[in-house]
C-alpha cells in the first residue's frame, strides 16, 4: 500500500526538520520540497495535481519541474540521491508520523529559525486549528 500524500509530507517535514510547505524561495527548502514532489509522483505514483496541492500548495507544472530537476540531479549529487532514498524508505516504513501541528510546535522551539519563519509557523498553526473546528 502506498503512503498518502499527507504521510509523505509529514515524513519529509520530520526527515528534513523543516516545513516543506512554507512559502519561501530559500534554496534549501525548495530543494527538499522538490525531493518530496519527486518521491510522491515518480516513486509512489500520485498525480501531479494532488501532489502539488498537498505538498506546498503548488500547481501541477511546478511538480513536473521538481521531478525533472531531481531526475537530472540525482546522479550528479549524492546528497540528493541520499535524501530521495531516505524519504522513500521512511514512507515505506510502518512507523507513524507526527501530526503537522506537532511538527510545527517542534520547529518553533528551534533557536536557529529566523523570525519570518516563526511568524509563518504561527500562521500555519492558526490555519490548522481553524481546519479542525
Amino acid at each position: 500500500m502506498r503512503p498518502s500524500l499527507r504521510q509523505i509530507r509529514s515524513a519529509a517535514n520530520i526527515l528534513f526538520k523543516i516545513d516543506i510547505g512554507l512559502k519561501t524561495r530559500k534554496r534549501e527548502i525548495i530543494r527538499k520540497r522538490q525531493v518530496a514532489h519527486y518521491v510522491a509522483h515518480k516513486i509512489f505514483k500520485h498525480s501531479l495535481e494532488k501532489t502539488g496541492f498537498e505538498i506546498g500548495n503548488k500547481d501541477h507544472a511546478t511538480v513536473l519541474h521538481s521531478c525533472n530537476v531531481i531526475l537530472n540531479e540525482i546522479e550528479k549529487y549524492p546528497e540528493i540521491k541520499k535524501d530521495v532514498t531516505r524519504l522513500e524508505n521512511m514512507c515505506k516504513s510502518k512507523e507513524k508520523y507526527e501530526s503537522p501541528t506537532a511538527i510545527i510546535l517542534n520547529l518553533k522551539k528551534s533557536k536557529t529559525l529566523d523570525i519570518n519563519i516563526k511568524i509563518e509557523l504561527n500562521r500555519i498553526l492558526k490555519e490548522l486549528k481553524n481546519d479542525k473546528s
